[in-house]
Formats: structure tokens, sequence, C-alpha cells
């Protein structure tokens, strides 16, 4: 029997005599095919293997690297020693622990024996336990950790919109205008509220996510009383998502969040006084004359014209493209950029959210 020249010779001596010719012909392509897939996936294996072997760190591993390795190494005098409180916070967190958050404030000059009231209590106490660590030293990389986490939290949003090529500079950036504040005091867990909000509101608002917004902002008001510019901005969030979906039906949603979210800022140990003590701070006028994170940004510094500039680049930008960005990005745009430019401490909070 002939064999056509393209197929091997019939092998009497391997037993394949039960077969006929048209099985055997259909064995050999298959075998052929089975072989290559097997040498193909043997190639894979091994590339990937070789990958695994050298990781390389992507947009957020870096992130958390560079930030970690410049507020550690690059700004440890400024960071424990820019303003002389932080002695204070410690100094406060051990008198919590000790009396309360309510003590005879045995310490001042202008008003000794008077009540003194800790309204940053949470915060002053885990600066205090971290002073009891290892020092000086451990607030230090404390405080680096909780800005390079919030830096890396707001990659994190950008790694989704934006290829690496564009993400890095922009995170630079962010990382630039929240240097304004890198001192270890209470206003730090703000930054971290922060970044944290971002991803909460980034994923979509839904009756789901009242159970995650009430305890989050009643944390928040026990950590910082900035949990304040967070009720801003989440209020200008949820009112320009209500106009994004078309003005049809009442906001039941938006404000079933907002009341979750306020509500759960009387949960601290002070209960409404911390706000009283809020508003008396914002009323009295000699906190815009003599704090200087009180008054408004000036243009002709440093950080003021890197402030403007990416206001002004951000407005070209959206003038470039010919598409303005949904309303709720709108507005929590325009609240960040007012509230930056009348009080200089809210720069760094510009960049976080």
């Amino acid at each position: 029997m002939r064999v056509s020249s393209q197929y091997p010779k019939w092998p009497r001596t391997w037993g394949l005599d039960r077969f006929s010719m048209a099985q055997y012909r259909e064995l050999v392509p298959i075998a052929s095919r089975c072989s290559g897939a097997i040498v193909r996936n043997q190639k894979i294996a091994a590339s990937r293997l070789k990958q695994s072997s050298f990781p390389k760190p992507g947009v957020i591993g870096l992130t958390f690297i560079i930030f970690v390795s410049i507020a550690l190494f690059n700004s440890q005098r400024r960071m424990l020693n820019a303003d002389g409180d932080l002695a204070t916070h410690i100094f406060l967190g051990r008198k919590v622990l000790e009396h309360g958050i309510t003590f005879t404030s045995d310490w001042s000059h202008t008003k000794p024996g008077g009540t003194f009231t800790a309204f940053e209590w949470l915060s002053e106490a885990i600066y205090l336990k971290a002073f009891e660590l290892g020092g000086l030293a451990a607030v230090h990389v404390f405080a680096t950790l909780v800005i390079a986490t919030s830096i890396t939290l707001v990659a994190v949003f950008f790694r989704s919109r934006l290829t690496p090529l564009l993400s890095m500079p922009i995170i630079g950036l962010v990382g630039l205008l929240s240097a304004t504040h890198w001192i270890a005091r209470p206003h730090l867990f703000t930054f971290l509220c922060l970044a944290l909000l971002l991803g909460l509101v980034t994923r979509g608002i839904s009756y789901r996510y009242l159970l995650f917004i009430g305890p989050f902002f009643a944390v928040w008001a026990n950590l910082h009383p900035g949990f304040v510019y967070g009720l801003i901005m989440f209020g200008a969030f949820l009112a320009g998502d209500y106009v994004d979906q078309g003005w049809r039906r009442i906001p039941w949603l938006q404000v079933s969040a907002f009341g979750a979210a306020f509500t759960a800022t009387f949960l601290n140990l002070l209960g409404w006084d911390l706000h009283l003590h809020i508003i008396e701070v914002l009323q009295d006028p000699r906190s815009y004359k003599l704090i200087g994170e009180y008054w408004p940004t000036e243009i002709w510094s440093f950080w003021g014209a890197t402030f403007y500039c990416t206001v002004a680049c951000l407005a070209i930008f959206c003038i470039a493209v010919r598409r303005l960005p949904k309303v709720s990005t709108l507005l929590v745009v325009l609240a960040s950029t007012i509230l930056a430019a009348e009080y200089f401490r809210n720069v760094a909070l510009f960049a976080l959210f």
C-alpha cells in the first residue's frame, strides 16, 4: 500500500495495522499541532518565570518608595520642628490618656488653672504612642508613612484614568503642593482621610455606600477638625453628582449620604461642642491676623505661584480639549480652589482632593 509523500511511511512494526489510512492521515497533523503547542507553552512559562525573578515596581510602588524616601531623608528638621507644635501635641496626648479630654491647664502662662479641652484627642494620643515607641525618630517615621500613603492613594485614583507617563508628573505635583504642610501634626490625618474620601466618592454613590461614610466621618471628627473641609468637598461632589444625573428625581440618595456624614461627625467625645469650637475659631479675627496658615495664598511666593500656575493649567487644559468635566468634578475643583486661595493651609488639601 502506497502512502502520499507528505506523510511518513506506514510503520507496520508499530502495530498500527488496525488503523485505516484515513485515520492515520488525521492523526499525524493533530500530533504535530499538539507538539507545537507544548513547545509554545514551555517558552511562555520560561519567559514568565524569568520576569517573576526580577519584579519591577509599578506606578503605585514607585510613588510610595519615592515619597517615603523624600519625607524620611530630606525633611526631618522641618517635619519635627517647623512650628513647635509637635511637643505640645505629644504633651496633650499624655494628658488625654491620664485625665480624659478635659482637664485643668497647669502649664499655661496666660490662663493658668483654666479648663483645657483636647479637640484633637485621638490624633494626639496616637502621636504620643509613636513617641513612646521610639522617640522622635518613630514620630518622624510614622508621619512619613501617613504622607506617603496619602499620596499613594491619590496615585491609585490616577492609575485607571491616565497612562504612567502622564500620571507620574501629576503625582509629583500633588506631592509638591502637599509639601507645604509636611509637618508632624494632627492635620496629617486629614491628608489621609481626604485621600480615602477621594477613593470612596469615585466608586459611585449607592445606598450600600452609607454603611461606610458614617463611621468614616465619625473617626475623622475625632482625629482632626479638618473633617469640615471634607464635608464641604463631599457636599460639592454630591450636588454635582445629582446634576450629572439629570435633575430627574428627588436626590434621596445624595441627601441621605450627606446626612449620614454630617450626623456622624457628632459621634465624638465632645458632641456638638466640637462644632461650636470650630465656628468660634473661624469667627475670631485674631486667627486671621496672627496665624500665618489662615492668611490668603500670595501669588508671589513659591507655593502660591505653584498653586496658581496649577489652576491656570487646569483651565487651559479644559479650554484646549473643548470639553468641560463633569459637574461633580467642576464643583469640587472650584470649592477647593477658593478655599486654597483664601487660606494658605488649604493648598495641600487642594492637591490631595
